[in-house]
């Protein structure tokens, strides 16, 4: 699609949020809010606890019980592990201390949300093994943490400091894997693809792409249709593709060789695998969409214009889908605005929120939202924001009224 085309289109359009406030569609609430945390995953619902999201705060992984807003620890790393992790947390409690009049100032422009927002630290990911092992990334590092209490480092990130959001994956069978995540500026690094199959004790590269043929791995995903795996890679033309293996040993390239194929994610519905595009301030020449490829014919098809790079995707309760938009700069973004798009089951998308961007600079952090894993059984939508005017680090939670969104 020529981009002043598409720009055009998006003028006229693209739904646009109020200057420097938050918008949200008809049948849409926030529900909830965390400041200052890292959104990890959302635990399906069961008969004590109801539905559960697990965030982080410095060394500190914490659950966030639906009907509260405290959080109640989980777990802590032990002090012996801690210099992994780059304890934000301390910063942010520093600026935000008692200290009279400064205190409430600085509460006011949440700068202990964007000090840790800026240090990038903390808890990064979480997995859950069936035998209730959990593996603990933080930077430079995946920590284990057995259910008898013993700690260890189950793998040491070699030439980079973690993996993207979705590049940790716990799969049907047990086995965890771990996509490697660079900057690689100068594409001089061999890219290396992790598998642990014995409890996250041991990890082996099970596939590398050579120095020159990517610049990282975005996702490592599972589809629960036919627990296939999914792979994306990412930058530039050349490098963007999307793989899908069967066995985990051998794979098939879905498509490359286009910003259409650059994805940080999938979700997957009975029919299909979506995606959104992530042509960020390198590949301003390509207008961003969500994309379906089709299960029965195999093809890809474009569905929806949307803002700017997309930066979260996931599947949630009653095949729909959410996505969102970033803010990079780019000349391909329509506004300074993180957007929430809701595709129903029925193939129509809506936005349903949006905020504006926060006064940090672009090279600090962009303006983005993503979202928990495990939302699909959710009717709620829990989103996690870092840069946006409401928001410069956190976690809100939306409902969404099914009756809006049939």
């Amino acid at each position: 699609m020529p981009l002043a085309f598409a720009r055009e289109i998006a003028r006229i359009v693209l739904p646009r949020p109020k200057p420097a406030a938050q918008w949200l569609a008809a049948g849409v609430a926030i529900t909830a809010e965390w400041r200052g945390r890292h959104l990890l995953e959302v635990r399906p619902p069961n008969q004590a606890d109801g539905v559960q999201a697990l965030a982080s705060l410095g060394p500190c992984l914490a659950s966030l019980p639906e009907l509260t807003g405290s959080a109640q620890p989980v777990l802590t790393i032990p002090h012996a592990l801690q210099p992994q992790v780059v304890r934000a947390a301390v910063v942010a409690r520093a600026l935000t201390g008692p200290v009279g009049r400064l205190s409430s100032l600085v509460e006011q422009l949440a700068l202990g949300d964007h000090a840790e927002n800026a240090l990038r630290g903390g808890i990064l990911h979480v997995a859950t093994l069936p035998s209730g092992t959990r593996l603990i990334g933080v930077s430079g590092a995946l920590l284990r943490y057995t259910t008898s209490g013993a700690w260890s480092i189950a793998l040491r990130y070699t030439g980079f400091r973690k993996p993207a959001r979705l590049g940790v994956l716990v799969d049907s069978l047990g086995r965890t894997w771990v996509g490697q995540y660079s900057l690689n500026p100068k594409r001089d690094q061999i890219v290396n693809l992790y598998r642990s199959d014995d409890d996250g004790q041991n990890f082996a590269i099970v596939r590398s792409f050579e120095a020159g043929a990517i610049r990282h791995i975005h996702f490592i995903q599972q589809d629960p249709s036919d627990d296939s795996l999914w792979l994306g890679t990412g930058d530039n033309d050349r490098e963007s593709g999307l793989w899908r293996s069967v066995d985990g040993e051998h794979w098939d390239c879905i498509g490359e060789g286009s910003q259409l194929w650059r994805a940080v994610g999938l979700a997957f519905v009975d029919d299909a695998v979506l995606w959104g595009t992530d042509a960020g301030t390198d590949a301003d020449h390509f207008a961003n969409v969500a994309v379906r490829w089709s299960r029965s014919t195999q093809r890809a098809e474009i569905e929806q214009l949307v803002h700017a790079p997309v930066h979260g995707i996931a599947s949630v309760a009653g095949q729909r889908i959410v996505l969102a938009t970033g803010c990079e700069g780019g000349a391909n973004e329509s506004d300074a605005a993180v957007h929430v798009w809701l595709r129903s089951a029925t193939g129509g998308w809506r936005q349903v929120a949006s905020w504006a961007v926060g006064p940090q600079p672009y090279r600090l952090q962009y303006a983005i939202a993503s979202f928990a894993s495990g939302q699909a059984h959710s009717e709620d939508l829990w989103v996690q924001l870092r840069g946006t005017a409401k928001m410069p680090l956190g976690i809100i939670k939306l409902a969404l009224d099914p009756a809006e969104w049939p």
